[in-house]
Parts: C-alpha cells; sequence; structure tokens
C-alpha cells in the first residue's frame, strides 16, 4: 500500500469536493 496513492486520492477527492462547492455556489 504506497503512500503515494493515499496522497493521491485525497488530493482527488479534495478537488473534486471544491469543485461541487464551486458549483453550488
Amino acid at each position: 500500500y504506497s503512500l503515494d496513492f493515499v496522497y493521491l486520492s485525497i488530493v482527488v477527492l479534495f478537488s473534486s469536493w471544491t469543485g461541487m462547492s464551486a458549483l453550488s455556489l
């Protein structure tokens, strides 16, 4: 289990969450 994979998934999750928040505004 690679730490890079964890970091990548967190970045993707965060970017998708901020994208939906910006879309809601």
